[in-house]
């Protein structure tokens, strides 16, 4: 049975993504959730753990996972 105070956080939210960067240049991206609601983020780029911010090489995309 789960205690009521961590029902919410069960079972965990995961979001899939593709950031995709077009440009030729370098850029960086800083990933916010909303829906997380002030719970902690985790976030993975091509199944490694990262930051919220994130360096997308030129002409590439990363796959990200948000979990909450």
């Amino acid at each position: 049975l789960l205690d009521i105070a961590v029902a919410r956080s069960f079972p965990p939210q995961k979001l899939n993504f593709i950031l995709f960067n077009p440009t030729d240049a370098s850029r960086s991206a800083t990933i916010t959730i909303p829906e997380a609601r002030r719970r902690s983020v985790r976030l993975r780029a091509n199944g490694n753990s990262t930051g919220q911010t994130i360096q997308v090489g030129a002409r590439s995309f990363i796959q990200l996972q948000a979990e909450f």
